[in-house]
């Protein structure tokens, strides 16, 4: 109406002086208009009113409808009855109705008189049809059963009346025979008095007859009870007898049998012991003459060490003889407990027991993925400078440790495993990444690596780790083309290779590194909570630490059984808890879960340029690859392919140590001779002028890599030159990861006169470091992208780009299009400050002076506005200063 109004004065302003006629005529269309939509306005009030209204009338009726009903329920006695009330409730329920609808649309009549009632009249009758008849039909239902209740009390009533009335007449017969006594005795009365000693007698023995049947009737009734309760109180004393016997008997076979399981157990473990010192004394001298490397997995969820001997990998256990560690550290009075230690105490002292903490390397603590666990952990993560660091408590002191500083602790332990096991000291390692680890996660590694006195001779992504193990083991006669599926405990990790007898190929990568195995604890986890529904236990972490337990051991049981109970006796004070999960249901859960786990495939045989066809073998990795589920969904799409799946949870350690081998020499020939080719999982990218993204290294490049891009000022006389550095697959370098940046002194100089070469190198451990040097002043100035110089914004969201690749191209193709505008239109106010040099002879000095205003207000507009781009904008902006300019120059 506004517009409407405005429109109208502009139009009065243009026409008043020239044509009066038309203004009469705009203004009559002008009432006109306003009068329509005055009229849509009042009919859309009153819509809602009547609707109000009508609602209200309807609960209305439903209430007096119910407290009728309630009303003339007690008086029914027959289902003819009940059906003559409900028919009487209904028609008056009708004509209430009439009544109230009908003073309502006078009321509305009355109000607006130019409306149409008759519309509403509908309306307000398909609102009784529909929300009234839904309440009517409620009412009814509950209406019956009241009925129906009322109907079972009179019964009762009925057979209570009845057994009254027996119990009277039993009465009166004892009264009728204590009557008749009494008459008898009456009539001696009138015998002489020799006969009153015998009335007395009479009377007496009446009496004594009336208290004897009594007695009797009460002595009769008491010994039947008490016979009934000697006979259930044996009864139930047998069955206890019988119970205890059993439950003896049970227990002594238990105890026989769990004295010959200890027995086979410490033989077993003698043996074991055995067996692994044999296999110490083994390693040691073959170690005698060398160092030893060793290659680590750093898992999520568990860790391994392993070392290549002889040409063979050997797993080093740990102090419990298992080949794999708990990735937990706890915090417990003076003392830190690592490995399965930690987890052995993880219920009685959750709140200071770490776990999962590779989620938080190298990441800040507003990061989406460390916002979402957060939830799911019993210790407390806290902001510390921006970085996520946990919060323990050791005795009476309360401190924080970083996830560098609990990886240290890990690394440390694994470590100290393998000196023991090999007899001297451990320095140098391969440790294993997950392939879509960004710069600043691998830097925290290395950091903790350094840490705990490690040599880092390679940071190795985990599916090429995987790679090597199957390569060397496989013994490849020819060229096969291999998918590596990596699916841990807390990432998920996609490789495809191209493998020959002598080298390693990483053809593409793709992965989500925020999905693993305890994602889908966490699924589990939550159906527990919620079917537990009024039971709160996130207060309490014991609690929450014994249930999480267990619903992981019944994700690992359903891998190979049908279904699997999740028990936690006495999980709360007055509560267990137990329920039954079938694998069907389980998979149910993690539905969502499984078909996320497939996108990373897609995307990485897209961008290998492959089919699914064309994959000769798919290899299984981590402990969440033996689920049968994400088995059977993956080999669907790969008919033609072959499965491997020989010690998945050891695969990536053995990759690991054989690299370490190779890389100190400790291998034969043919290990020696693997030529490895990694690549980068991410397009790393410097921000140019415009926000547009430049391409360095796209991903799925193989590194080590260097490459050198020459640059020039963006502007007139600055001073320094912002060098920056982006991860990720977005033309918008502002939606991906900032990795680093750095000033650059330079000289003043015009715009482009300044040159500077910018070089960028991936050494061998993915980490990049970017150099600057001015070619004509010398200036240099380097970086080398660490997490102490990082912005640490994790813009890029890998999970989402996989969902949402087309989508996403699309807009990155609209944001060039914006960008090359705009870089066209800054240009063009370039060249025209051009035209402004003492050299250019055919301008005037007037037409100079407004050639230079037109470009330092174009200039300034561009510098305003080039963070918001509008292609459509700067095009026609281009138009008008070439047109200005055409005029200038003439």
């Amino acid at each position: 109406m506004k517009e409407a109004l405005n429109s109208f004065q502009e139009s009065c302003s243009e026409y008043c002086a020239t044509d009066y006629d038309t203004v009469l005529e705009k203004k009559a269309q002008l009432v006109e208009l306003l009068e329509d939509r005055l009229n849509d306005a009042l009919h859309q009030n009153t819509q809602e009113w009547i609707k109000t209204k009508g609602e209200e009338l309807v609960e209305r009726r439903l209430v007096d409808f119910d407290e009728l009903l309630k009303l003339v329920a007690p008086q029914i006695l027959t289902e003819e009855d009940a059906e003559s009330a409900m028919k009487d409730a209904k028609e008056t329920l009708e004509t209430t109705w009439e009544l109230a609808k009908t003073e309502l649309l006078e009321e509305l009549a009355n109000e607006q008189p130019n409306l149409p009632v008759e519309a509403f009249e509908k309306y307000l009758d398909s609102l009784y049809s529909g929300s009234l008849a839904r309440g009517l039909k409620a009412s009814e239902t509950q209406f019956w059963r009241t009925v129906d209740a009322l109907k079972r009390v009179r019964q009762m009533e009925e057979e209570a009346e009845q057994k009254r009335l027996e119990h009277e007449e039993n009465v009166q017969q004892l009264t009728e025979e204590i009557q008749k006594l009494s008459a008898d005795a009456n009539a001696l009365k009138s015998k002489d008095s020799n006969d009153r000693l015998k009335l007395k007698l009479m009377k007496m023995e009446a009496e004594q007859k009336e208290k004897e049947l009594q007695e009797n009737t009460t002595r009769k009734w008491g010994e039947g009870q008490l016979r009934a309760l000697r006979r259930q109180q044996q009864e139930q004393m047998n069955d206890h007898q019988r119970q205890c016997q059993e439950e003896a008997e049970r227990l002594a076979i238990e105890r026989a049998e769990e004295k010959k399981l200890q027995e086979g157990l410490r033989v077993f473990q003698e043996a074991k012991m055995t067996r692994l010192q044999k296999e110490k004394d083994n390693v040691r001298c073959l170690l005698y003459n060398s160092e030893p490397a060793i290659g680590i997995d750093l898992g999520t969820t568990y860790s391994a060490v392993a070392i290549c001997l002889a040409d063979e990998v050997v797993m080093i256990p740990n102090e419990y003889g298992n080949k794999t560690t708990p990735s937990q550290v706890a915090y417990i009075n003076d003392k830190i407990l690592v490995g399965q230690a930690a987890k052995n105490q993880a219920a009685r002292n959750s709140g200071n027991t770490i776990y999962e903490v590779k989620r938080l390397m190298g990441k800040t603590f507003k990061d989406p993925t460390v916002q979402a666990n957060m939830t799911m952990r019993p210790f407390k993560v806290i902001n510390a400078f921006g970085d996520p660091v946990i919060e323990v408590k050791q005795g009476d002191k309360v401190h924080t440790v970083t996830p560098v500083e609990v990886s240290t602790q890990l690394l440390t332990k694994l470590k100290e495993m393998a000196g023991e096991y090999l007899g001297k000291p451990v320095k140098k390692a391969v440790i294993t990444v997950p392939a879509y680890f960004n710069d600043a996660q691998r830097q925290a590694t290395k950091e903790a690596a350094e840490q705990a006195g490690l040599e880092v001779l390679r940071l190795l992504n985990e599916p090429t780790a995987a790679a090597i193990a199957y390569g060397v083991d496989y013994h490849l006669d020819e060229e096969r083309i291999v998918l590596v599926y990596d699916f841990g405990g807390g990432t998920l990790d996609i490789s495809i290779v191209r493998m020959t007898s002598t080298k390693f190929e990483i053809m593409a990568t793709s992965g989500n590194p925020n999905l693993g195995g305890e994602d889908i604890n966490n699924a589990l986890l939550n159906y527990c909570l919620s079917d537990m529904e009024d039971k709160v236990i996130k207060e309490d972490s014991r609690a929450w630490a014994r249930l999480r337990l267990a619903c992981e051991e019944a994700k690992i049981q359903l891998s190979a059984a049908k279904e699997a109970w999740i028990e936690v006796p006495s999980l709360l004070l007055d509560f267990d808890y137990s329920k039954k999960i079938t694998r069907e249901f389980y998979e149910g859960i993690c539905a969502t879960l499984f078909e996320e786990s497939l996108l990373p495939v897609e995307h990485a045989l897209r961008d290998a340029k492959l089919r699914y066809d064309d994959v000769h073998e798919v290899v299984f990795v981590g402990g969440s690859s033996n689920i049968p589920k994400v088995q059977e969904m993956l080999l669907e799409k790969f008919p033609k392919a072959g499965c491997w799946m020989d010690r998945p949870e050891e695969m990536v350690v053995c990759g690991a140590a054989l690299q370490a081998a190779r890389l100190v020499g400790n291998c034969n020939e043919t290990i020696r001779c693997i030529d490895l080719i990694d690549v980068i999982p991410l397009t790393i990218g410097s921000g140019m002028w415009g926000g547009e993204t430049t391409v360095l290294f796209k991903r799925n490049t193989s590194f080590p890599v260097k490459k050198t891009l020459r640059v020039h000022n963006a502007s007139d006389y600055q001073e320094q030159a912002c060098i920056t550095v982006v991860e990720g697959e977005r033309f918008d370098y502002g939606l991906n990861n900032l990795l680093g940046k750095f000033m650059l002194p330079i000289r003043k100089a015009k715009q482009c006169e300044v040159q500077i070469d910018v070089t960028y190198e991936i050494d061998q451990n993915g980490i990049l470091t970017v150099e600057a040097e001015e070619l004509l002043e010398g200036t240099h100035e380097s970086i080398k992208i660490d997490r102490e110089k990082l912005g640490k914004k994790s813009v890029f969201n890998i999970s989402h780009y996989l969902k949402n690749w087309k989508q996403c191209e699309e807009e990155d193709r609209t944001f060039r299009n914006n960008v090359s505008a705009l870089v066209k239109y800054r240009d063009t106010a370039h060249g025209l400050m051009w035209l402004t040099n003492p050299r250019v002879q055919h301008l005037s000095v007037d037409g100079k002076r407004r050639i230079k205003e037109l470009g330092i207000a174009a200039y300034e507009w561009v510098q305003a506005n080039r963070y918001r781009p509008d292609a459509e904008e700067f095009r026609r902006r281009v138009t008008d200063l070439e047109f200005q300019m055409n005029q200038i120059i003439g």
